[in-house]
């Protein structure tokens, strides 16, 4: 802490120091990017000035809250990485923490407008869980503003989003009504006899007609119910059988509760035996809600990675054999 001003009886050579500030300026615009300064003068310029203020994010559950936006849109839970960094603080050089969100439709965050200031740096902290909460805020806000603002023709970004993707839902929502409305009954040609015999038949009373619409969707409901059930058991089985083609036992879902959040969970598949593992990150899940879907995209993750392995084996087999389409 700086005490009270003395008088030392040194004059400033304030001259110089805007010189050297101009030059280390110029150097950035030049090079496009911070001047590389010795530790020493970095954190003497961090006794006179601050490097960069931490925004206050308590009292709020930011993670929590964008979980239940992108929950509530049946988006893709959200990617979080934290990195640590090094800066200038009131003159040493502190560790801190930096967090990027990424969501698969509204991209990452914070990023400049939202949440970066000017310089292009975001602001960093002395705790992580603050830093995933700002990258969580900013997510969270961009996204409810996005979901309840009509495109303007003043946000030029929000109107290329909306614009690119309303068309791939739209084409996306016509073809399925069209697939539903083409039916073989509906596409192909009534046979000659079948023409005949409805002709001849007199109209069908209420009482011959087959089973109603209410009661088909009573009897197809069970299988839609259980159709998430068996995607995710098919995800399993094929992580399974893929693993034990390459030699490698079944992996094991390690999940660890998110300490921040209840009921959210992070994890990371582990395999017991030797050989080759997936490389690090792969199938690595962060701030899931619930363990079913955090065992489940942990699958995912992996069974993508063992699809390339095979691939890859039967390309080597291919190369050293000669085999392949004759």
């Amino acid at each position: 802490m700086s005490g009270p001003p003395v008088d030392f009886g040194v004059r400033v050579p304030w001259d110089k120091l805007r010189s050297w500030i101009d030059a280390q300026v110029a150097r950035e615009r030049e090079h496009g990017g911070p001047a590389p300064l010795p530790q020493g003068q970095l954190e003497a310029l961090s006794v006179l000035v601050s490097f960069g203020e931490e925004p206050d994010v308590t009292g709020r559950n930011y993670v929590s809250e964008l979980m239940e936006v992108v929950q509530s849109q049946r988006l893709p839970s959200p990617v979080f990485q934290t990195e640590p960094v090094n800066l200038p603080v009131n003159g040493h050089i502190q560790l801190m923490w930096r967090c990027v969100c990424s969501t698969t439709t509204y991209g990452s965050f914070p990023r400049e407008g939202h949440g970066v200031d000017g310089n292009g740096q975001p602001p960093a902290f002395q705790s992580k869980k603050n830093a995933k909460q700002y990258a969580a805020q900013q997510a969270m806000l961009y996204i409810k503003e996005e979901s309840n603002h009509p495109v303007s023709v003043s946000s030029p970004t929000l109107a290329a989003t909306r614009h690119t993707a309303a068309p791939q839902l739209a084409a996306k929502r016509n073809a399925a009504a069209l697939s539903r409305s083409q039916t073989p009954c509906s596409m192909s040609p009534t046979p000659a006899h079948k023409l005949k015999r409805d002709e001849a038949s007199p109209e069908p009373s209420p009482r011959r007609t087959t089973t109603p619409p209410l009661a088909r969707q009573a009897v197809a409901s069970p299988a839609s119910v259980s159709s998430d059930s068996s995607a995710s058991d098919s995800v399993f089985k094929q992580v399974a059988d893929l693993a034990g083609r390459l030699g490698l036992d079944a992996p094991a879902y390690r999940l660890d509760p998110d300490p921040e959040m209840p009921n959210f969970f992070d994890g990371r598949a582990v395999f017991r035996s030797g050989g080759r593992t997936p490389p690090p990150g792969v199938g690595a899940v962060t701030a899931v809600l619930g363990k079913k879907q955090a065992r489940l995209q942990i699958a995912e993750g992996v069974l993508e990675w063992l699809r390339e392995e095979h691939r890859a084996r039967d390309a080597l087999v291919q190369s050293l054999w000669g085999t392949g389409p004759s």
